[in-house]
């Protein structure tokens, strides 16, 4: 993975990982409000029970916090799992323990379907579905011919409580809907950027670069020159053969890098990866900007060193580029300038490499 994806990723976890972490301080005030109720109400062995989620809901902020999101919430589940079950087993369903499970169908698809490591859950999902959907229906027909353990006050306390249980059970759905949206918006954004990224480098892919070029040939640029450049790592080939294909990556994604670097000082370079060992460079001048100072943006490019790339004995990998560089002429399509640049990259090849082509002038 390259680093441009790398953060990319670490920005959507991030993200989830602050969500989370409002959702379980929710379930930790939530247990402890439980905890307190238990306390007044006298009834021991929930009132135990409630202290051990709230142990299991402080230790949760440790895989949060090192950004385990599906240990958290396979935890979390596990935990809201067993609440359920014991309360109510112990109180009974009058109290509404048993709907928690309406928020379990959200969470079975939540879990199978957003996440490529719990993927496999997915031929499990309608099974656990059913089950969740089922236990309801148990706890009321097990309750028709047995009394529950514990009974709360009076017939308003376990109103309060049903109506408590249904809000719970409406926020995990809402948090599962939020996730599950998230996940969503997620997996277009990558779907997007698969789309007009190259894989390897990060940079625009040629099919990205070759739509930015033909809004060249319509966008109305007055007293600028729009300058395209071809570049090509010099004996990429022998680069592979050498020191291996798995070099070669790190030399494409080192080009990659140093490339982005220049668009970051200069907001009018556009680059991407034209094919194989080449990359394309556009440049919209500025007005009144000199060929001099065009001619220098293009030779730093030439000129970037390589001197951290080392193979597994620790020497130095030689890499050089060379750059053939065009200018668009008024109303020439920019098909014809890239052919050029083209042209002007295998000139110098051709003439020793490791240099710049820039308008037929060698340097």
């Amino acid at each position: 993975m390259n680093s441009l994806t790398h953060d990319r990723n670490r920005n959507e976890t991030m993200t989830a990982v602050a969500f989370s972490k409002y959702m379980n301080i929710f379930l930790l005030s939530t247990h402890f409000m439980f905890a307190f109720l238990y306390w007044y109400y006298k009834t021991p062995i929930l009132f135990g029970y409630n202290l051990i989620s709230i142990i299991v809901f402080l230790y949760e902020f440790i895989p949060l916090k090192q950004g385990r999101l599906v240990q958290y919430r396979t935890i979390s589940l596990g935990e809201i799992a067993a609440f359920m079950t014991m309360n109510t087993i112990f109180l009974g369903p009058d109290y509404g323990f048993q709907l928690y499970c309406m928020g379990f169908v959200s969470t079975a698809f939540l879990i199978a379907y957003t996440n490529a490591e719990t993927a496999k859950l997915k031929p499990f999902t309608k099974l656990k579905v059913a089950f969740y959907i089922g236990y309801v229906f148990a706890v009321r027909i097990w309750f028709f011919n047995h009394s529950p353990y514990y009974t709360l006050g009076d017939r308003n306390v376990a109103q309060l409580f049903y109506l408590v249980n249904i809000g719970i059970s409406f926020i995990i759905q809402v948090w599962c809907l939020v996730v599950f949206m998230k996940a969503v918006d997620s997996l277009e954004g990558r779907l997007e950027r698969a789309a007009m990224l190259d894989e390897l480098t990060g940079l625009y892919n040629r099919r990205r670069i070759h739509d930015s070029l033909e809004q060249l040939n319509t966008m109305d640029i007055k007293n600028r020159d729009v300058y395209v450049g071809i570049m090509d790592i010099d004996h990429f080939k022998n680069i592979n053969d050498t020191y291996g294909h798995a070099m070669g990556d790190t030399v494409l994604q080192a080009l990659a890098t140093r490339l982005m670097e220049h668009v970051r000082k200069n907001d009018e370079l556009r680059v991407g990866r034209w094919g194989g060992e080449e990359f394309l460079v556009v440049y919209l001048s500025h007005e009144g900007e000199s060929e001099d100072e065009i001619r220098e943006i293009f030779s730093k490019i030439q000129r970037t060193e390589f001197s951290n790339i080392k193979d597994k004995n620790g020497n130095s990998v030689p890499v050089t580029i060379t750059i053939g560089v065009a200018r668009k002429q008024t109303d020439e399509p920019i098909e014809h300038v890239v052919t050029e640049a083209d042209q002007l990259l295998y000139f110098g090849k051709e003439h020793g490499r490791k240099q710049l082509v820039f308008l037929n002038t060698n340097e």
